[in-house]
């Protein structure tokens, strides 16, 4: 199925397109500047580059793009590391929440990305870890339950089946809660 809606999240999309819009100005503006210089003479490459005075454009324009290139190269790490970063704690969280560990709590940096993502994540294993206490609770009265049982009194054995029946039954509706596969 292709999908059909590309900004499934404007904000953030319109904030890496400003950024990207952004590097692309300055690098354009970079190399007409840096060519500009070089073709009114402004700075002389002959010393450091054998050329012909007619001969300026090509190397002010390798120039320009080592210097462009160079500057995208740099911003492109800085940008992507406030991705990669919330990208590795979130794999490393639900690998964690995989192998049945839902005691962690991930916290984000100050200025990285997906912040919402995270929060989502922490309120699904907070309330799964919620929802399994509780079952786990239920388990423990139904043991307390046939633990106790005076199997000789007919009246508590009655007593106790019905407590165990009621108990089943909760832990069979907080099941049924859950969407399964399977």
């Amino acid at each position: 199925m292709k999908r059909k809606i590309f900004l499934v999240d404007r904000p953030f999309q319109f904030r890496v397109i400003m950024i990207f819009f952004l590097i692309s100005i300055l690098s354009c503006n970079l190399t007409a500047t840096i060519i500009y210089v070089f073709l009114t003479g402004t700075i002389d490459i002959s010393g450091i580059i054998a050329v012909s005075e007619d001969n300026f454009i090509l190397p002010s324009v390798f120039l320009a793009l080592l210097f462009s290139l160079t500057i995208i190269f740099i911003a492109g790490i800085f940008i992507s590391h406030r991705m990669a970063g919330p990208i590795y704690r979130f794999e490393k969280a639900i690998e964690d929440v995989s192998n049945k560990d839902l005691t962690g709590n991930f916290k984000l940096r100050k200025h990285d990305e997906f912040k919402k993502l995270a929060d989502l994540i922490n309120n699904m294993v907070r309330q799964l870890n919620f929802e399994l206490i509780q079952a786990e609770k239920k388990l423990g009265s139904l043991k307390d339950y046939a633990d106790n049982m005076d199997m000789s009194d007919a009246d508590d054995i009655k007593k106790m089946t019905e407590n165990m029946k009621k108990t089943i039954y909760e832990l069979t509706k907080k099941i049924n809660e859950f969407k399964l596969k399977g």
